[in-house]
Formats: C-alpha cells, sequence, structure tokens
C-alpha cells in the first residue's frame, strides 16, 4: 500500500524543482471537439524546424501535415489522396516511415491512381510529389516498404515492379530517371530479400536480407548489382539469421540466432571477423526485447535475459570481456516472477536515464554512469508499489523530459541538467475530469511540442511548453516558506506564515520517512545523516526543499 496525503495536489518525486517558469499551451487543434487521436507518425525535420506528421482532421482522411509549433503553422501540407468513396467517407494518403535526404523528406505514401509510392516533399505543397510510379498503375511498388537508408546521395529502400515481382533492394536519387532496382537478391520464385535494417559501415551501406523465408543474413552494397553481396560465405545451414546492425567502436554489432539462439555478435565486415560477443544466456536466447538498445559512452547498452536473472541492464564495448551485466536491478526475479525489463533509454547529462521495476518500487525512473553502483533509483515518482511509467524520453534545451503518472494523472515531468531536481510542468489552464496523458514527445525550433490530453471538451491534441517572459514571472511561494538550520544536526524549524500545513520527509530515494502536521520545529534525531527531500504542503501552494542532515 501507498503512504499518501489526501492535501499532496501531486504526489512527489524524489526530487522536485523549487519553481517553475514554464506552461502548457494547446497550438493546433486537429479535430475540435474529438475524442480520439488523429495524430500519428511525427518527423522531426531539424534542417527546416518543422515535423512533418500523419493526421486526419476528419474531412481529408489521414493526410501529410506540417508545423513548425505555432497554430499558424500548423496545417495540412497536401492532401495526396482526395476524393471520397461511396459512403463518403475521405480517402487517405497514410503518409509514414519518413527519411531525411538533402532538401527533401522521402517517405511513402498511397494515391488512387498509383497506389503506394515513393513521394518526397521539401516542405511546400507544390514540393510535394511522387518520385516514381515503381509499379505502374494502380498497383502499389511500396506497399511492404518500411525502411529507408541513405548513402551517397542516394534513398535506399525495398520495392517491387509488378504483380509477379519480389520486394527487393532499390534506390532513388529523388528523380524518376534515377530510381531503380539495384539487384534482385533473392531470385527464387515467390520468394523475396526484402532489404531492411540499413546502417552505414566501413564506406559501404550494410542491410539485412531474406535468402529463404524467415532467415535473414547480413548483406553490403556499394550502390552497384556487382558491389552487393553476402557477408558471409558459409552454406546456408550454418548462416546466422540477423534481426538488427549497429555500427560500434569501428564493428559491426548484430543481434541474430545462431547454434546459442539469439545472442549479439559482431563483425569487422569480413567473414572471418565476424564473432559471437558472448553467450549471455546458455540455456537459450539472452535478448529479449529487440527495440531496446541504445549507445551511451561508446558502449551499446541492451535488455538482456538470463535464466537466473530475468531481463536485466547489459552492456558491451564490441568485446567479449566487455560484454557484462551492469547491474541485477530487480533481485526479486524467480520464474514466476517479473523481471526488471530496463527500457525507454535516452542519453542525458552524461548518464543513462530509463525505465524500470526493482520489484519493490514499481515502474520509476532509473539512471547509470554505467557502473553496478552508479546504477540507481532516480525517483520513485509514484511512491510506493505502484508504477509512473516514466516514459517518452527527450531531451530539449538542457533539459530531460518525460511523461510519468504520479498516482494521480500523466503528467509531464521535466530534470534539469547539472541538478538533481525534477519540476512537474501542471496545465494549470486546463480542467479535465478524465486520465490526462502526454505521448510524442517531439522538439521543433528548440522548444518541447507534444501530444497529449488535457481538456474535458478535447480529444488527443497538440501541446506546447511556454517559457514565460522573465517579467511577467510572479513569486511561487507568497509566504516565503523556509526552513532552517540546514544543515543541521538535531531539528529544523519550518518559517511560514500558514497555520494549516504538513510537513513531509523524503528519503533520496523517494521513501516517505515522517510527516508533521502543523509543527514548526521538527525533531531529526532519528534521521541518519545524508540528503532528505523536504515537502512543506499548505492550502494553496508546495514548497520543496532539500535538507543536509549532519
Amino acid at each position: 500500500m501507498k503512504t499518501k496525503s489526501v492535501l499532496i495536489f501531486l504526489i512527489l518525486a524524489s526530487l522536485i524543482a523549487k519553481a517553475q517558469t514554464e506552461h502548457i499551451e494547446l497550438f493546433a487543434e486537429i479535430v475540435p471537439g474529438s475524442n480520439y487521436s488523429a495524430v500519428d507518425e511525427f518527423f522531426e525535420w531539424t534542417d527546416k524546424g518543422v515535423v512533418l506528421f500523419e493526421a486526419n482532421d476528419d474531412v481529408n482522411g489521414s493526410e501529410l501535415w506540417i508545423s513548425d509549433g505555432t497554430t499558424d503553422g500548423t496545417y495540412m501540407l497536401k492532401d495526396i489522396c482526395p476524393g471520397s468513396d461511396m459512403w463518403d467517407d475521405p480517402y487517405s494518403s497514410y503518409p509514414e516511415y519518413f527519411c531525411a535526404m538533402g532538401d527533401y523528406v522521402y517517405f511513402r505514401a498511397q494515391s488512387l491512381d498509383y497506389g503506394f509510392e515513393l513521394w518526397k516533399t521539401d516542405g511546400t505543397q507544390d514540393g510535394t510529389t511522387m518520385v516514381a510510379d515503381i509499379f505502374p498503375g494502380a498497383g502499389s511498388g511500396m506497399d511492404q516498404s518500411d525502411y529507408f537508408g541513405v548513402y551517397n546521395g542516394e534513398i535506399y529502400f525495398q520495392a517491387k515492379n509488378s504483380i509477379s515481382s519480389r520486394v527487393e533492394l532499390w534506390k532513388s536519387d529523388g528523380t524518376e530517371a534515377g530510381t531503380m532496382l539495384v539487384k534482385d537478391i533473392n531470385p527464387t520464385e515467390n520468394q523475396s530479400s526484402q532489404p531492411r535494417n540499413f546502417v552505414v559501415y566501413n564506406d559501404l551501406l550494410y542491410f539485412t536480407a531474406e535468402t529463404e523465408p524467415n532467415h535473414r543474413e547480413i548483406y553490403y552494397t556499394d550502390g552497384t548489382e556487382l558491389g552487393t553481396q553476402r557477408l558471409s560465405t558459409l552454406p546456408l545451414e550454418e548462416s546466422l539469421t540477423v534481426y538488427e546492425l549497429f555500427a560500434l567502436n569501428d564493428l559491426l554489432i548484430f543481434k541474430a540466432v545462431g547454434d546459442v539462439d539469439l545472442e549479439l555478435y559482431a563483425s569487422d565486415g569480413t567473414h572471418e571477423g565476424t564473432f559471437l560477443l558472448k553467450d549471455i544466456n546458455p540455456d537459450g536466447g539472452s535478448l529479449a526485447q529487440l527495440d531496446q538498445l541504445i549507445v551511451f559512452n561508446n558502449e551499446l547498452y541492451f535488455q538482456g535475459y538470463t535464466e537466473d536473472l530475468g531481463n536485466e541492464l547489459w552492456k558491451t564495448d564490441g568485446t567479449t570481456d566487455g560484454t557484462v551485466l551492469v547491474k541485477d536491478i530487480n533481485p526479486l526475479f524467480d520464474s514466476y516472477a517479473l523481471s526488471s525489463s530496463p527500457r525507454s533509454f535516452a542519453v542525458f547529462d552524461n548518464k543513462l536515464f530509463f525505465m524500470d521495476d526493482d520489484g519493490v518500487n514499481g515502474s520509476e525512473l532509473w539512471t547509470s554512469d554505467g557502473t553496478t553502483d552508479g546504477t540507481i533509483l532516480y525517483s520513485d515518482i509514484n511512491i510506493g508499489a505502484g508504477s509512473s511509467w516514466s516514459d517518452y524520453l527527450t531531451v530539449c534545451n538542457n533539459k530531460l523530459y518525460f511523461a510519468a503518472n504520479d498516482g494521480a494523472d500523466t503528467k509531464l515531468m521535466s530534470i534539469t541538467s547539472s541538478t538533481s531536481e525534477i519540476t512537474i510542468h501542471q496545465s494549470e489552464l486546463f480542467e479535465y475530469s478524465g486520465a490526462s496523458g502526454f505521448i510524442s514527445l517531439f522538439v521543433i525550433n528548440d522548444k518541447l511540442h507534444f501530444h497529449a490530453i488535457l481538456e474535458t471538451d478535447k480529444g488527443w491534441e497538440l501541446y506546447t511548453l511556454v517559457e514565460e517572459e522573465p517579467n511577467n514571472t510572479t513569486s511561487l511561494f507568497k509566504n516565503q516558506i523556509s526552513i532552517f538550520p540546514n544543515p543541521t544536526k538535531d531539528y529544523f524549524v519550518v518559517n511560514t506564515t500558514e497555520n494549516d500545513f504538513m510537513v513531509q520527509i523524503f528519503s533520496i530515494d523517494g521513501k516517505l520517512v515522517n510527516q508533521f502536521s502543523n509543527q514548526h520545529n521538527i525533531n531529526t534525531n532519528n534521521l541518519q545523516s545524508g540528503i532528505y527531500n523536504i515537502s512543506i504542503i499548505t492550502k494553496t501552494e508546495t514548497f520543496y526543499t532539500k535538507l543536509i542532515k549532519e
């Protein structure tokens, strides 16, 4: 059971900032009055200072939109698939899988005359055009394409040019004439290589391709048919089934199934230089999540699985000895219990932040410097055994923003660089009777934006975090609340003019140590030496600070 106070408007994180100079504003309402999510597939086009996304305004279907983070600068860029069907429902182009190259962003989209094909945009309506009709007519040349790669000024993808043709490796320089098949990698009838997982390494473009159904191997290309080759020279039955590729420390790191199930491998780009990094779990596969990997301080961090520990935080520097468990975060794991399952990684302030479950505090915000001792619970935001589900970690302006549930609602929170404080960003202008939420955090022109549901009469819409002008700021604490002495040995005094208040003392890991009602003199003899977080809650405001017990 959690320890809570009915007076708490915001259930405390372990470290909360004292002041706040930002507020939340709605900047685009895609479907007025709607209660459903109409927005998806956000792509931050940093060079242009805009975001591209798919949106359905309930009039034109799911089409291509653009936004610079302002109301006037948010609009449908182009109705690629205009018109309606016999039921008067609008057609949709479903733009997705965005990839920037040069002055354009490339993506897949559907039109009635051409099906799903390769499109590009320069951010203008006239500059949003189909690159090539790869499958002539209404057939779709890119109905299965979900990966793009950029190499030597060309974009690479999977496509087909007829009903009978296979999905193979194509490339384009952005023109119709420059869009062509690179190589038919798998010429077997009724089979396709379906190339994906593109990564540039050693001045070549590496990718995975199917040589038989459900058997994917590493290939590379220099852009020519002759220069597109399979990395391994082993017979098919002895080769690896590969899932993802990463370039790390002059090596190609990848996940593959071989004789030891799903494990991490490394390669220097040659058959002889391809090796198993470590058999982490001799009794089976070790990588439970295929999408939870991140590079931090030249090491690859991942969620690895072992029979005795479950899913825990691992890392590798590309060597066998350097592939190690960082920390057993949930030592309570057994075959019938959930393991820690680290996920939602982000690098901030020279630390790795992620969501994890230690089996005691629920899924909360954790941080690591890469060492066992330096891997710690950063904040028990939803105090006790409940979970905050800290997610969508996004770095903007020397702050780490994320969405987390404090026990009441999902709120936008942030951590300031070089401090240990967490700020909860309130939407004071909005009153919402349901469960608020934040998803899809993204950055436009050094400002944070997000997809959220915050208002009773609106659905999931687009909001931004606005920094208040200094001359418009007011004092956060009307009564100038403070505590003294600090540091202290035996006691501290609460300085406030309020008659009705509560004092709460939290340990550095977010656990409630003690609380007092309407008591100015607080005895600290029962506290061990260290740093504590203090909250003083009144009817109108909450004051947060730190206390050092000597």
